[in-house]
């Protein structure tokens, strides 16, 4: 069940970041919630980048600022595994509630808030308080199939919808008791398939992005079609080779090919640019030790 259920909130949570970012657009807005460009270094690791952008943001709205702090603190904790960088997460979420009711309640601003909300269910299931995560998993996903009616026939609404049908049918499939309403009873896996393959052809980087990770990682975790996996994790790799993480997830889709030769190159060349890189000696020790920690 953790796994059904870490995989459904963070299909949740990239979702609301997927329809933030994309309402900001069709609405007009002279800045997204997240702008690619902040997005894109941290996608390629540039987390000095990352973090003067953020400076630079601390002189126009505090949202801004604390939003892209949440963001970039949850890169600093996945490629670290240092719990202060938990707390600091934890923290941005009070800050960007505290500038949220700043700002006039309207449509928009409760999207904004969804957003955060879905933020800390990610935390939550980082730090395996699965009982909270389920019931906030609940409330979103009702959230989100409000806003989701509002943009029908675009690629956004196919990330989705791709994304529920999919992880929404594995849950009640698995867990029919637990994910027992009546909503779990209609969806299609086979049709979510379809809707994130079509995704994976889109020009916006960031639903082409999650669509080709959430497919990599479904074909590796629950269905085990490791020949699939390896399509999408080389695209990734391809379209993010500095990424670390992403190149971790390939290694270990060769390794459960038993492509012995390559996936041995391959880690090599991995760890080689681990210690090449410019992370911290903390980042570099912890993706070390969960490069090593893969079964060959």
């Amino acid at each position: 069940m953790r796994k059904l259920l870490f995989l459904a909130g963070f299909v949740i949570f990239n979702t609301i970041v997927a329809f933030a970012n994309q309402f900001s657009k069709q609405v007009n807005y002279s800045d997204s919630l997240i702008p690619s460009l902040f997005i894109n270094s941290l996608y390629h690791f540039k987390f000095n980048e990352a973090f003067n952008q953020i400076q630079k943001s601390k002189n126009n709205s505090n949202l801004k600022s604390a939003i892209y702090e949440l963001n970039y603190y949850w890169w600093q904790l996945i490629t670290s595994n240092n719990k202060e960088y938990l707390i600091r997460c934890f923290t941005s979420v009070i800050e960007c509630n505290y500038g949220l009711d700043k700002l006039e309640n309207n449509h928009n601003c409760n999207l904004y808030r969804i957003y955060i909300e879905a933020f800390r269910l990610r935390l939550f299931l980082f730090n395996k308080q699965y009982l909270k995560a389920y019931k906030q998993s609940k409330i979103l996903t009702k959230n989100i199939q409000t806003f989701s009616k509002l943009y029908i026939n675009n690629e956004l609404n196919y990330l989705i919808r791709g994304l529920f049908e999919l992880f929404g049918s594995l849950a009640y499939a698995k867990y029919p008791f637990i994910f027992n309403d009546s909503i779990y009873k209609t969806l299609s896996s086979q049709t979510g398939l379809k809707l994130l393959e079509e995704c994976t052809k889109s020009q916006d980087i960031f639903i082409k992005t999650e669509a080709l990770y959430f497919l990599m990682k479904v074909n590796l975790e629950v269905f085990q079609n490791h020949r699939e996996a390896i399509k999408y994790s080389q695209q990734l790799i391809e379209t993010f080779p500095e990424n670390i993480i992403f190149k971790y997830h390939h290694l270990n889709i060769l390794l459960n090919l038993k492509a012995k030769e390559q996936a041995k190159d391959f880690k090599y060349q991995l760890i080689n640019q681990v210690r090449l890189s410019n992370l911290t000696q903390m980042q570099k020790q912890h993706l070390n030790q969960i490069i090593n920690q893969l079964k060959n």
